[in-house]
């Protein structure tokens, strides 16, 4: 039913490559600029992740790090794609690749696949979402430890300074 045929397929990539464009439309004369912050959120941030993790504690850098997740996360999609499956299936494929291989997971990222738990039964997900809530009781707890405070609407970007790579933080 949500199969699109292999002859279908460039008439549904042009229209969403146009869809993005127009999209795009207001902010052109902005440039490049309109996802300036995305690299930073890229480079420089990493929560609650799985895999990013265990490549950063064996190699300590990020971005090494982030290019292999991104690299295995790719595959992931590819070879996703490449079986045919149930449409709903192949969302809860995916959704399962980004929770693995993205060094960013914060608890409300799980929320995207609680409505399909109900097509697709999982006790580890259920019990992932439900455990996951604890990672913020961990931040705000190790933000005490280590002296960050919220800043309270002055923002302040630390970036690599300091051991801290929080944003709209200030260390004390």
């Amino acid at each position: 039913f949500y199969h699109i045929k292999r002859k279908h397929l460039p008439f549904f990539y042009s229209i969403f490559l146009v869809i993005i464009f127009l999209c795009y439309l207001p902010y052109l004369n902005i440039g490049y600029k309109v996802l300036g912050s995305f690299n930073t959120f890229i480079k420089d941030f990493y929560f609650n992740s799985s895999i990013f993790s265990l490549l950063y504690f064996f190699t300590n850098q990020s971005k090494i790090s982030s290019i292999i997740c991104y690299i295995f996360l790719a595959l992931w999609i590819i070879i996703i794609l490449l079986k045919k499956q149930d449409f709903i299936f192949t969302i809860f494929l995916f959704l399962t690749g980004i929770y693995i291989f993205s060094p960013i997971v914060h608890p409300w990222y799980l929320t995207w696949i609680i409505p399909l738990l109900i097509f697709i039964p999982s006790k580890a997900f259920f019990w992932l979402i439900m455990s996951c809530q604890f990672s913020y009781y961990i931040l705000s707890s190790l933000l005490k430890i280590i002296g960050v405070e919220g800043n309270k609407g002055n923002e302040v970007n630390e970036g690599n300074e300091g051991n801290a790579r929080i944003y709209h933080y200030q260390i004390n």
